[in-house]
């Protein structure tokens, strides 16, 4: 049949022999034959060859045969089964079997041209991640050094404490997703971690086949498809002429892997077949089941097509990636098509650079900020920001690296990089919160202080624990009274050590902030050990006093008058009275500073003998407190702050006389009621105690008059009036037991008649004075004794 076959062929070219279907126009007739006559076979010099330069996969590639410009052929697209599809070995050094991983061993190729996997070194090894950054292997991977703790660190997706590579969290801390190279349990049926079609697992995570009829193509005469480890495997061909049924359901016979009609094949062109060059050879024009061949039969025909449906084959980009060329009317497109950026750090699709569409480059680092702090980010293995590392936690951070916090300066710190270790308990000023990073100081004293602590920068809180980090609160403060979140904190404290903790209000609140210290050892006399001793001395005028110049500032608050005092700082006086009973005048007027005053015998923590606050309710905030007949014996006088703000300066005079009649002595004066203008009295029964610089050589009285605050002005007394019967002389002092010049205002004895018309005596006294807020005394005093009335003006 044959022969017949290539006679009838060579004797329809010889004689010119027309026939309908013979041949496509392409120069080759339908037996194979060129035009012309001769014969061209796959060995003759002159057929149509891939020489193997051009870089293009060979025409031939994928018969089962190596032909000239292969390296192999196994009739397969099976990649990495030792031959790729395009007819080059898979590998033939270890070089391009290595995957980049320390941790899963070192990849090597084997005789039969495959990749086989490494020995992954022990567990704890150390490695360098694909950012750089040191690590150590855990289950075949490079992980973060603090990986597998069980708690997500910087740098970390995810860390559950196990090596599971089939969970949710791989055992380098990274979220499991679909191309990672394991397979996740219960959500993807396979992960090969790449993207190679048809090699078992596709890019999808499912099963390339599963039965059979996943591979089927519908064809009898190339055998049955099977699904083996997930991979289509071609069948068995039948022998040629087994019966099949065409495409167009006619009775046929196997030719060539395809169902051919019958008659097919024996040279002679026949009713419905287009060619019949009597060979199985379905790369010339004519194909095994009879038919012209064409573009888009599935054959590649040698010398007119480059490719026929078949899948893209791979090639090399411009950014020397590997890329893919469509088969496009039977030729292999001229551009190689990159592949889709991937995130890998590479650059795959040849645009803007590596990892581009993605939010970072893998393993890139980059700046970052979390609230007022600056810090860097690592861009993770799906290209994803990393959490923002703020750095290392500063020494600090826990209680062992306490450092003293600084006496009477100013620091800069910062809580960005420190943790959450405590929390504050809720105290007045101080309510509860969750509480945030935090770190510590060291504060030592070495003998009772004030301690003043502010803090600025954020929403802080401070607080100050007793002998170790843990131990007994004995301050707090959240917001600084003077507005804003920061905090002042101010404590008496004993000698000893205490540690102060800067914390953030919740967990937003942290950053850079200032501490200012300042620390003052506090007035001896703030307790009642401590007390200031008032001596108690009497003079000629059967009396004593004293002033006192002082300040509430650095005084704690140990004691409460219960009149008005709350929560001020205090300081002590000891008056120790002997002989007799003794009137007993003490004054805070003049002060700087707003105070209460009480007076207890028998140790500062005695009931009150009295307390006083403001003088007359609204006159004057500061204190008068008069007592008559005070026995011998000890007493404590105890200046105290009305409230925590008041830390001015104070006047506290102290006055003690004889017991006498009232007016008649500094200890028991008479008052000068607010608004009074006139104040008359009789000095005779009195006694001779005082004298001022201008006479005054027989019996006295003594008034107290206040001049309020904001009340500054010219002040006019005199005894210009029919009611006064002697020779007065009248003088002004702002300190009632001191009879030096020093504590006298001024002093007049005789008024001009003609200032005086008044009465007949020209011997009247009179003092003016420029007196500003505070207490003065008022002396009527003469020559003489009487009656007289003291008016002001």
């Amino acid at each position: 049949m044959v022969a017949a076959t290539w006679f009838a062929a060579l004797l329809a070219a010889g004689c010119g022999l027309q026939t309908t279907g013979l041949g496509g126009g392409d120069g080759t007739d339908n037996a194979g034959v060129e035009d012309g006559g001769e014969v061209l076979t796959p060995d003759d010099a002159d057929a149509p060859r891939d020489d193997g330069t051009d870089g293009e996969v060979p025409p031939t590639c994928g018969n089962g045969t190596v032909d000239l410009g292969e390296q192999c052929d196994d009739g397969n697209e099976t990649p990495a089964d030792g031959c790729e599809n395009d007819c080059t070995w898979s590998c033939v050094g270890a070089d391009r079997c290595d995957d980049g991983e320390t941790c899963n061993g070192a990849e090597t190729c084997g005789p039969d041209h495959r990749c086989a996997a490494g020995t992954p070194p022990p567990d704890g090894t150390p490695c360098t991640g694909a950012g750089g950054e040191p690590g150590v292997c855990r289950a075949g991977t490079c992980a973060p050094a603090n990986c597998g703790d069980g708690t997500i660190d910087t740098g970390e997706e995810c860390d559950d404490g196990n090596a599971d590579n089939t969970d949710a969290c791989l055992s380098d801390c990274r979220n499991a997703g679909c191309g990672d190279g394991f397979t996740w349990a219960g959500v993807e049926a396979c992960d090969d971690g790449n993207s190679v079609p048809g090699d078992g697992c596709e890019d999808d995570c499912t099963w390339s086949c599963e039965t059979p009829a996943d591979c089927d193509d519908g064809e009898a005469c190339n055998g049955a498809e099977s699904c083996s480890a997930h991979v289509c495997a071609p069948g068995a061909p039948p022998p040629e002429g087994a019966a099949c049924r065409t495409a167009a359901g006619d009775d046929g016979s196997c030719r060539g892997g395809i169902c051919a009609r019958a008659g097919c094949g024996n040279g002679y062109l026949e009713l419905g077949e287009e060619c019949d060059d009597g060979n199985t050879d379905n790369t010339d024009a004519c194909l095994a089941d009879c038919r012209n061949a064409s573009c888009g039969d599935g054959f590649v025909r040698t010398g007119v097509e480059e490719c026929d449906g078949a899948s893209p084959r791979t090639c090399t980009t411009s950014c020397s990636t590997t890329g893919s060329q469509a088969c496009v009317d039977c030729r292999w497109e001229t551009t190689c098509a990159p592949p889709a950026e991937v995130c890998n750090g590479l650059d795959e699709d040849c645009v803007g650079g590596p990892d581009n569409g993605f939010p970072c480059v893998q393993g890139s680092t980059g700046s970052c900020t979390v609230g007022s702090c600056s810090g860097t980010r690592t861009c993770s293995s799906t290209c994803e920001w990393g959490t923002c590392d703020l750095g290392t936690a500063p020494a600090n951070d826990v209680c062992t690296g306490t450092v003293p916090a600084l006496a009477g300066g100013t620091l800069s710190a910062s809580t960005c990089a420190a943790a959450d270790h405590t929390a504050w308990s809720a105290a007045a000023g101080c309510p509860a919160s969750t509480g945030g990073r935090d770190v510590f100081y060291r504060l030592r004293l070495a003998e009772r202080s004030e301690v003043v602590l502010r803090a600025a920068g954020f929403d802080t809180v401070l607080y100050l624990r007793q002998d170790s980090c843990t131990g007994t609160q004995v301050a707090c403060n959240d917001d600084d009274p003077a507005g804003g979140t920061g905090s002042l904190l101010r404590a008496t404290l004993d000698a000893g050590t205490y540690y102060v903790v800067v914390d953030g209000w919740n967990a937003d609140a942290f950053g850079s902030f200032t501490l200012t210290t300042s620390i003052a050892p506090v007035p001896a006399n703030d307790t009642c050990a401590g007390a200031q001793v008032i001596p108690f001395v009497t003079t000629t005028a059967g009396g004593g006093g004293t002033v006192i110049t002082g300040t509430l500032a650095g005084a704690a608050d140990d004691y409460t008058g219960g009149c008005g005092d709350t929560g001020g700082r205090d300081l002590v006086y000891r008056l120790t009275i002997t002989g007799g009973a003794q009137d007993l005048f003490v004054t805070t007027i003049g002060s700087a500073a707003d105070t209460v005053v009480y007076l207890r015998a028998a140790g500062c923590t005695g009931s009150n003998i009295d307390c006083q606050s403001a003088y007359r309710g609204t006159v004057d905030p500061n204190v008068v407190l008069i007592r008559n007949a005070l026995a011998a014996g000890e007493y404590y006088i105890i200046v105290d702050g009305q409230d925590a703000s008041q830390t001015g300066n104070f006047r506290l005079e102290v006055n003690w006389t004889a017991d006498d009649t009232e007016g008649d002595r500094c200890g028991q004066p008479f008052e000068w009621p607010p608004g009074t203008t006139e104040r008359c009295d009789d000095t005779h029964g009195e006694g001779n105690e005082y004298a001022g610089s201008c006479g005054g050589s027989d019996r006295d009285h003594v008034y107290y008059y206040v001049v309020p605050p904001g009340a500054s002005g010219t002040y006019l007394f005199n005894t210009c009036n029919s009611s006064t019967g002697f020779d007065t002389v009248l003088y002004l002092r702002n300190a009632c037991q001191n009879n030096g010049a020093a504590a006298e205002v001024t002093c007049n004895n005789d008024l001009p008649s003609w200032f005086c018309s008044a009465t007949s005596r020209s011997a009247i006294g009179s003092v003016t004075g420029r007196l500003a807020p505070g207490i003065y005394y008022l002396f009527v005093d003469g020559n003489q004794q009487g009656a007289y009335c003291v008016r002001t003006y």
